[in-house]
């Protein structure tokens, strides 16, 4: 009886180190934090990003290399953060991706299936930046002289993406009220359209005056 016993325990621990086995080697790329802060920037979900690209939810997630269990309801901004690195390589037409490594600055903890979002979060100002925009993007965030060209991207990146989104909605916003006040006016659009093409008919007429005239001029 005992003998038995041990020899159910046996195959127990066997089969646990099996599925253990096979999660360790389907798991090939990070695990990816779904709970992490990134703002929603432009309230778009992953769903409704690939649906405006044409594409399905499927394809999509084959196409960027996105986890299978990707949330539909993700932003659309988490969801960029979640595109490997290598991904973001080709699709920018490095040569390679040790040149798009090096040129963020990046150690050998990045590897080409590490998450964009991951990456960036370990990459100094300066190559995100660059030297020569630091200061006007000081000045754009409202950051002052506790950032340097060390500072790492990721402890800017929610004042960031903060900032990104109340400029993407202010904008958002101005759109919408030229359209609003396009429709509410009609006729005041009608005769700024006539008067634009008006005055582009006269340029047309005094441009082909001049070409008519010109070889007049020089007989």
């Amino acid at each position: 009886m005992l003998k038995s016993l041990k020899n159910c325990f046996k195959a127990i621990a066997c089969a646990a180190a099996a599925i253990s086995l096979i999660a360790g080697c389907s798991a090939g790329k990070p695990k990816v934090d779904y709970a992490k802060d990134y703002v929603d920037i432009y309230g778009m979900t992953a769903e409704e990003l690939a649906d405006k690209m044409g594409m399905s939810f499927e394809d999509f997630i084959t196409y960027y290399d996105l986890p299978e269990d990707l949330p539909k309801d993700l932003n659309s901004n988490a969801v960029e953060k979640t595109i490997p690195v290598g991904k973001i390589a080709e699709m920018n037409r490095y040569s390679s991706f040790d040149e798009f490594k090096e040129s963020m600055g990046w150690d050998d903890s990045i590897t080409e299936e590490t998450r964009l979002g991951v990456a960036l979060d370990k990459t100094q100002l300066k190559y995100y930046v660059g030297e020569e925009q630091f200061e006007a993007f000081k000045a754009e965030y409202g950051f002052g002289d506790e950032i340097t060209l060390e500072t790492l991207y990721g402890d800017v990146r929610v004042q960031v993406e903060e900032k990104m989104k109340e400029e993407y909605e202010a904008s958002k916003a101005a759109a919408e009220s030229a359209d609003s006040d396009a429709e509410a006016n009609p006729s005041d659009t009608t005769e700024d359209a006539a008067a634009t093409e008006a005055a582009d008919a006269a340029a047309d007429a005094g441009e082909a005056a001049a070409e008519t005239e010109a070889p007049a001029e020089n007989q």
